[in-house]
């Protein structure tokens, strides 16, 4: 019985406390308009469109914590979707070399000698709402390299290169084009 009542004492002290705060902010709200100022609403940081991570061509760096260059590491894994298609990327400490395995709706990269520096790099992808080619993004470690499976809707042409990234990173992008529009699309 006893244990029943407090709850009900709790749950009073919580209301009261809640409406004590709405009591608070909305006397707080009506002194802001008595004195003429327009009670504002907070500025959004930026447009809900722009990206301010981590991208090539980008000055932004990483905000994860700074990974040893030996071995090579991958600090991140990113996508851009845009008009022309869809773009990975993968940033690493130094450059590596990769060996690249096209098969028709998928791609595989191996980085070489390369580990992943922490595990939320690898968290898979999933791109496939967006209006690209590109489905999904699988990293993992295997033994002494990085394997990226990157899946796709349909089989499309690319070829990966390598760009110059903040702070003597490296990044392998992979520009995926949409497929041309037809009169049926």
């Amino acid at each position: 019985m006893k244990m029943q009542r407090r709850s009900t004492q709790g749950a009073v002290f919580v209301r009261a406390c809640s409406a004590a705060a709405l009591v608070v902010c909305s006397w707080l709200a009506a002194d802001a308009r008595a004195e003429g100022e327009p009670v504002k609403a907070p500025e959004p940081a930026a447009s809900p469109d722009a990206y301010v991570g981590v991208a090539p061509g980008s000055a932004n760096k990483n905000p994860l914590p700074k990974a040893d260059t030996n071995p090579p590491k991958l600090v991140w894994t990113g996508f851009q979707p845009s008009e022309a298609g869809g773009r990975v990327f993968l940033q690493t400490t130094v450059p590596v070399t990769f060996d690249v395995k096209d098969g028709g709706t998928s791609m595989a990269l191996t980085l070489r000698n390369c580990r992943v520096h922490l595990r939320n790099n690898e968290r898979d992808l999933n791109t496939r709402f967006f209006d690209t080619p590109v489905a999904g993004i699988k990293t993992r470690q295997h033994k002494r390299d990085v394997e990226i499976v990157i899946s796709l809707k349909s089989a499309v042409a690319a070829t990966p290169r390598v760009e110059d990234g903040p702070d003597g990173t490296k990044f392998l992008v992979v520009d995926f084009p949409n497929a041309p529009k037809t009169a049926a699309n």
